[in-house]
């Protein structure tokens, strides 16, 4: 019997609050910010039974299905298990550098849609903005023009929903790009199948490489370390390039009510990347790194090859023959050169493998438990070793136990309450790592 979404994707703590549900005619859903600073869908009135239909983690569709109703006939189209269908992959960057410069990693992506605003391909893109709301730094938005497209050209490691984008979809009859992480891009994907509406007017898709979505307590922990009271947070930079350092060594600027503090990342307890804090239960149980059901992905080229400039390259998977030749015709524009699938294997190794082996153990340790869990493209195994799954376990618990200690420091107002709690299951992480 189906149980719909309230009870299996929303209860079981797997909803990454995108807001296609709340997207619906006459939804059911509406998304909200929980007190742990995730977004979250909620329900107000009686579900659909076929609203899990256009939800990432319900298990309708997977991202090969979506993938091979889109790409699947196109003439010189490829497949492999870690980018999906693809076209051709590179690494390059933007020609200008004062884009290039403005952007983070994503300096190809606002070229892409500037440039199809500009040759009548789109007449209007959604993307990630800053908020009017005193409580989001940032939202989806909707740009017109080459300068506001402009304006949101930077990362941002922040929850958000799109309903309130999409119901502007709705009502005004444009073509757009839509810009997002894997899970959002599947979301629209999935709107596409159920409502023609969304199919017809959202014409195109960039997907941004994801390593795992963010609650906001990340950019409140960040700032509050660097001395900007949670409270009083305005604003967040994520990713300032220094032009004295590597490309993957980047800073981060808090801005206050009446002060900007501004550190290097890598300086700081809370933002450890592959430590974990603050991550969404959903991202445990996804397996797409690439955003596979987008029409180009964009990322981090990090590679050796390109770290030592500091303004940054960019991975590019294609797989839409529009974005193809708009990429092949751009050589004044822009410069691309070949990667290879060990490339790109190696630039999102750690990724891939938390997505692969991980996802399949913590399937399995669902299946134990007897819980719901999310239907994904691997299967549930415990086969790894005694190392890996007590990795894995640990990762686990570094996520819950982030979001336990910085309510505690909350509580207390100190911040160092919140390393106090998280030392020694970072401790004992890191031990792990040296059996």
């Amino acid at each position: 019997m189906n149980k719909g979404l309230k009870q299996t994707v929303i209860d079981k703590g797997y909803c990454v609050g995108c807001g296609a549900c709340a997207a619906m005619d006459e939804a059911a859903f509406e998304i909200n910010k929980n007190k742990r600073g995730l977004m979250q869908a909620v329900s107000k009135s009686k579900e659909k039974e076929d609203t899990e239909a256009i939800c990432p983690f319900a298990g309708t569709y997977d991202e090969d299905e979506i993938a091979r109703d889109l790409y699947g006939g196109l003439a010189g189209i490829k497949h492999n298990q870690y980018e999906g269908d693809y076209l051709s992959h590179a690494c390059g960057y933007v020609n200008d550098d004062e884009l290039r410069l403005n952007s983070t990693s994503e300096d190809i992506i606002t070229w892409i849609a500037r440039s199809m605003l500009e040759k009548d391909m789109i007449d209007a893109v959604i993307h990630v903005k800053k908020s009017d709301d005193a409580d989001k730094l940032y939202a989806y938005g909707i740009s017109k023009t080459k300068k506001e497209v402009w304006e949101g050209a930077k990362s941002r490691y922040y929850p958000m929903e799109m309903s309130e984008a999409l119901e502007y979809v709705k009502s005004h009859d444009l073509r757009y790009l839509f810009i997002g992480v894997p899970c959002f891009v599947k979301a629209v994907r999935l709107l596409q199948k159920k409502v023609p509406l969304f199919k017809k007017r959202i014409t195109h898709t960039i997907g941004i490489v994801c390593g795992h979505y963010k609650s906001d307590f990340f950019a409140k922990a960040m700032g509050w370390e660097m001395g900007i009271h949670p409270d009083d947070l305005t604003a967040f930079r994520f990713r300032k390039k220094y032009m004295d350092k590597t490309a993957n060594v980047y800073g981060v600027v808090a801005k206050g009510i009446d002060e900007e503090k501004e550190a290097v990342a890598d300086d700081l307890f809370s933002c450890d990347w592959g430590e974990g804090f603050f991550k969404y239960q959903a991202c445990d149980y996804c397996d797409d790194v690439v955003a596979e059901t987008a029409d180009v992905t964009l990322g981090d080229a990090w590679l050796d090859r390109y770290t030592d400039d500091p303004r940054g390259t960019n991975l590019v998977i294609v797989r839409h023959p529009l974005i193809r030749d708009l990429l092949d015709d751009a050589t004044d524009e822009l410069t691309l050169e070949p990667c290879s699938k060990a490339d790109i294997l190696h630039l999102q190794a750690a990724a891939f493998r938390h997505r692969r082996s991980g996802v399949s153990y913590r399937l399995h340790l669902k299946d134990k438990a007897g819980e719901w869990r999310p239907v994904k493209r691997v299967e549930p195994s415990d086969d790894l070793t005694k190392k890996r799954k007590a990795i894995y376990k640990q990762r686990i618990l570094l996520r819950e136990e982030s979001f336990i200690g910085f309510e505690k420091a909350l509580e207390a107002n100190d911040f160092s309450i919140f390393e106090t709690h998280l030392k020694p299951y970072l401790d004992e992480y890191h031990a792990i790592y040296r059996w």
